[in-house]
């Protein structure tokens, strides 16, 4: 195998003459056999236009994949003002103790494998924990949280609707005492529910995607009754409530910087114009979900 300079992967010369014709040029393989003149097509792969655009310098204007993402200190922020300070920390502790539930993973990579056995009972051998062991915790957690660069990663997705962990971590984190209490005090309970609600809440996206009304889509995806109208009507008001506080943070494209000419330096003119489009995808995708969980609230609060 050589690389693009004429040498082996092991870093001997190449002997076949043919390094200078190397300098400058990509090999790729198409992965199934293709006819001669075929159109083939890279793929950059399932990422939202900011990866796009820092891993490799554009973004296109319509991306199924794109993703705005949400900082911690806003969502706690958010139980704060919903319920209490108390709740924001005791939610922080949950996310900590249960970390391997909020791995980052994108709503249209389908469903997760650990969701198909939610029946399964996990035991790591510390089922319950006192009270005053999990409120100790939650005062430092919510401290670390925005700090921690393995923190879970919120986001709203395109086309508007809240990452599946964000929208279960709410329908938890919004409920009442009692309810909450039982969920986040044994991890029996949190993880067979988690899953249960990341569900609910995928088939609810979908469903009104595919523009089922309101009312009927709580109900097809809600037959097992796991979540409560009035709930997804309450967590629908901080959803949009969210992305209005975030839209506003890219209200004003002047950050941007004026815009580099052309003839001067075409590639960062690109850039730029990438950076922009950029912020225009979000907006688009924050107005969405804003426009799509109003109208939510008012149908089932």
């Amino acid at each position: 195998m050589e690389s693009v300079d004429g040498e082996h992967s092991d870093g001997s010369d190449s002997d076949d003459g043919k390094g200078d014709e190397l300098v400058d040029t990509l090999e790729m393989t198409v992965f199934r056999p293709c006819n001669a003149n075929t159109e083939v097509f890279n793929t950059y792969g399932e990422h939202g236009s900011a990866y796009l655009l820092h891993r490799y310098g554009f973004c296109d204007t319509k991306n199924p994949f794109d993703s705005v993402a949400l900082s911690a200190d806003s969502v706690m922020q958010a139980f704060t003002m919903s319920v209490s300070e108390q709740r924001a920390k005791d939610v922080s502790a949950v996310i900590r103790r249960f970390e391997d539930l909020f791995e980052s993973r994108h709503r249209a990579c389908g469903q997760d494998e650990d969701e198909e056995d939610e029946e399964e009972v996990h035991d790591h051998g510390h089922d319950e924990e006192s009270d005053e062991d999990i409120q100790d915790a939650g005062d430092e957690e919510q401290e670390e949280l925005a700090d921690d660069e393995n923190a879970p990663q919120f986001s709203i997705d395109a086309p508007g609707h809240p990452d599946l962990n964000l929208a279960a971590l709410l329908v938890l984190g919004l409920a009442d005492e009692a309810v909450f209490a039982k969920a986040s005090q044994s991890e029996q309970v949190f993880r067979h529910y988690f899953p249960v609600i990341r569900r609910f809440w995928s088939m609810f996206q979908d469903e009104l995607d595919n523009d089922t009304p309101v009312p009927a889509a709580f109900r097809k995806a809600n037959q097992d009754g796991a979540v409560k109208k009035s709930t997804v009507g309450m967590v629908s008001n901080v959803i949009y409530r969210l992305a209005e506080a975030r839209l506003q943070l890219l209200v004003d494209d002047s950050v941007l910087g004026e815009k580099p000419t052309a003839d001067c330096d075409p590639l960062m003119a690109s850039r730029w114009e990438s950076a922009k489009m950029l912020r225009s995808n979000e907006r688009k995708t924050l107005s969405q979900c804003i426009k799509t969980y109003k109208k939510i609230a008012a149908k089932l609060s």
